[in-house]
């Protein structure tokens, strides 16, 4: 089966959905439903979960330069809002990667303010329950 990966490049750089206003601030979208399909914040399944994002965050973090490269030279006089920030998106998207930690503090990082803080985030909530209203989902 072919497998489909959705990258929000905006959003990974430098804007956030709704008009940039920053209410959509977690790092990732967990919702309750996403840990509920894996069988729960306890199960083995979310912890082969958590265990994936560490390894491949942790395997993306070693080529930190050769993506912030690649993103510079998107960046270079491109109208795309994404690099709305100009250069701090660059400055902004390396401190992702946590550069000033060791591997260690990077695993624990991850956990608490990528995976902790995504889980359920109320402020992801709240967006897609505005989402619903003003797009009449039902």
């Amino acid at each position: 089966p072919r497998e489909l990966v959705h990258i929000d490049f905006g959003f990974l750089l430098s804007n956030s959905p709704g008009g940039n206003i920053n209410f959509e601030s977690a790092p990732f979208k967990l919702p309750a439903e996403y840990v509920e399909v894996m069988g729960g914040e306890d199960a083995a399944t979310f912890d082969v979960f958590k265990l994936c994002i560490i390894q491949g965050f942790l395997e993306a973090r070693k080529h930190v330069d050769k993506i912030v490269l690649i993103v510079d030279v998107m960046m270079r006089g491109s109208p795309m809002p994404c690099f709305i920030g100009g250069p701090s998106t660059i400055t902004a998207l390396k401190d992702r990667f946590f550069p000033q930690k060791d591997e260690r503090e990077c695993i624990e990082s991850v956990y608490t303010q990528l995976i902790d803080e995504s889980i359920n985030n109320w402020r992801t909530n709240q967006y897609d329950l505005y989402q619903k209203v003003t797009n009449d989902i039902r």
